[in-house]
């Protein structure tokens, strides 16, 4: 009976000590616990850098001059909505861009992170939702843009590959 016992302890003990192997065998076996939020914050990557490639001042300034050469020949934007069309076209696709980067993030948003590499996916989601906190002085951003600011760049700070 004692030797029951002592078996059991030693069983016990040994299912015990293999548990974190168990829990890192994902990690070995070359599955990372982020797996999904480290593939989405490399989507939000490729998104974003379209979106900042993107001449927006040149397609936003296109669109206006249309509205402006329509207004000079005295004529309606409403007679002229194919040309306004045509001026669209290029802030539409920025808008789509956007679209899509927005949608990467809410995915992101959606998967709580199990380590430090997934924090720092969220926190690169962050810091572009909240772009403009970088505008301007630490000490001169509101306080909420602080907080994130603050926060993606203790993130960005952690020890481990930046994403």
């Amino acid at each position: 009976m004692a030797t029951q016992t002592n078996t059991t302890r030693r069983a016990l003990v040994s299912s015990l000590a293999a548990l974190p192997v168990a829990a890192a065998a994902p990690v070995l076996a070359g599955e990372h616990p982020d797996a999904e939020l480290l593939r989405l914050g490399d989507a939000l990557k490729r998104a974003v850098a379209m979106v900042d490639a993107f001449p927006s001042e040149e397609a936003h300034g296109t669109f206006y001059a249309t509205i402006r050469a329509i207004r000079d020949r005295g004529e309606s934007l409403d007679n002229n909505l194919d040309e306004l069309q045509a001026g669209c076209a290029q802030v539409d696709r920025e808008n789509e861009l956007r679209q899509a980067a927005h949608h990467i993030q809410d995915a992101i948003h959606k998967i709580a992170p199990r380590t430090v590499d997934g924090l720092k996916v969220h926190a690169e989601a962050l810091a572009w939702a909240f772009s403009d906190a970088w505008d301007e002085p630490l000490d001169a951003v509101d306080w909420p843009d602080g907080c994130v600011r603050r926060f993606v760049e203790a993130a960005r700070a952690l020890p481990g590959p930046s994403v």
